[in-house]
């Protein structure tokens, strides 16, 4: 837990952020951000209430042979480097909807990129690339995702899956 002296952007008042949380239990105030003093965050907040979210991501399947090869072999160099440095993260994803026991993900020239398979069919790879999908129109639209992280790789796992597939190893 780090506690950090922050001035605000918008009334320049000094306040202390924590990045594990923030209210009174944390020695801060409740409601401040990391850019933002609690008060000016609020008044964002209550600004911005009334204002749909108009965009998301979407993760939809890039089923292109060609192209789908060239980008799996440029996702494998970041994995591998990746790799080789040590810096790239395992978690547990619970995604009650997929069927696949694995996802990587990886950031790659500001667009984020899944590669989604089982661990019995690990050459059966599904790439899949984020994309905009419009909630008003309930459409995805042509514009890719883009993302402002850098080149990074990680490793998922489906805890759904791995309970299932320990259930029915031990006849559960």
């Amino acid at each position: 837990m780090e506690h950090i002296i922050i001035r605000c952007k918008h009334c320049k008042k000094e306040y202390i952020y924590c990045t594990y949380g923030n209210g009174p239990e944390y020695g801060t105030e409740e409601g401040c951000s990391k850019e933002y003093c609690a008060e000016c965050q609020q008044a964002i907040d209550n600004a911005l209430a009334n204002i749909p979210v108009k965009f998301k991501p979407i993760k939809v399947e890039i089923t292109d042979e060609k192209e789908k090869k060239k980008i799996l072999s440029q996702l494998d160099d970041i994995k591998t480097k990746a790799e080789k440095k040590d810096v790239f993260h395992v978690i547990r994803l619970n995604w009650g909807s997929s069927n696949y026991d694995n996802i990587d993900i990886y950031t790659y020239n500001s667009k984020t990129y899944y590669v989604e398979y089982n661990d019995d069919t690990p050459n059966d790879k599904h790439l899949l690339i984020e994309m905009e999908y419009d909630i008003t129109a309930e459409k995805v639209t042509s514009k890719l995702w883009k993302t402002t992280h850098k080149n990074s790789f990680q490793h998922g796992r489906n805890i759904v899956n791995e309970l299932k597939h320990l259930k029915n190893k031990h006849g559960l």
